[in-house]
């Protein structure tokens, strides 16, 4: 990923998804823990505790990967 703040500053990689969300870029953002751990952490980090989101909802499920949950958040407006 890329994202470019808005003083201008450009990352990528997991600094780029870390900054994004840290900065409410996102409308919704969906982890389900199996595609992509590692950058689900990173998102699940960046988003918990922050002011632009809020847990919408964490719904199991299981597929031919595993078990896990959807846990989605909404920008809070």
């Amino acid at each position: 990923m890329e994202y470019k703040d808005e003083k201008g500053k450009y990352y990528s990689g997991d600094e780029a998804y870390k900054a994004a969300v840290e900065a409410g870029k996102f409308d919704v953002i969906v982890l389900d823990g199996l595609t992509n751990p590692r950058v689900d952490d990173i998102i699940a980090s960046a988003v918990r505790g922050n002011p632009h989101y809020r847990l919408l909802a964490e719904i199991p499920f299981r597929n031919a990967n595993g078990t896990s949950e959807y846990r989605i958040w909404l920008k809070s407006h």
